[in-house]
């Protein structure tokens, strides 16, 4: 059950729980009662309804994390050795969303002009 067909349910259950009390104690007394419970359900709608618009309005949103590589260099190597002009991550968290652009060219041996996630 979500949390607001829970909050419906338990509203209604206190609706018919005060009705039940109204007719217990009968409806003179009821009639002296309902004010103050009246009131009471006013200031707590004012208070819910306040904390659940600042929750709302200081709730983080969700970042994407982005990679943009572009623009690399050329990588000349003598055959042994790997360059890196762009980005090789290793192991590190992959990003949400990876750009390359423009990049350089490899040339002698191997490398990252762009990018790499291993």
């Amino acid at each position: 059950m979500t949390p607001g067909r829970k909050i419906l349910a338990v509203t209604g259950l206190v609706v018919a729980a005060l009705a039940v009390v109204f007719m217990v104690v009968g409806w003179r007394t009821a009639s002296a009662v309902a004010p103050a419970i009246a009131a009471l359900a006013a200031v707590s709608g004012v208070g819910v309804t306040a904390w659940a618009t600042f929750a709302r309005a200081t709730q983080s949103k969700p970042t994407t994390k982005r990679l943009t590589v572009s623009d690399t260099g050329t990588i000349k190597t003598d055959g042994a050795a790997e360059g890196v002009t762009g980005a090789a991550l290793g192991d590190r968290p992959a990003p949400d969303e990876v750009i390359v652009r423009r990049t350089g060219s490899i040339e002698g041996g191997g490398g990252v002009t762009g990018y790499r996630q291993e």
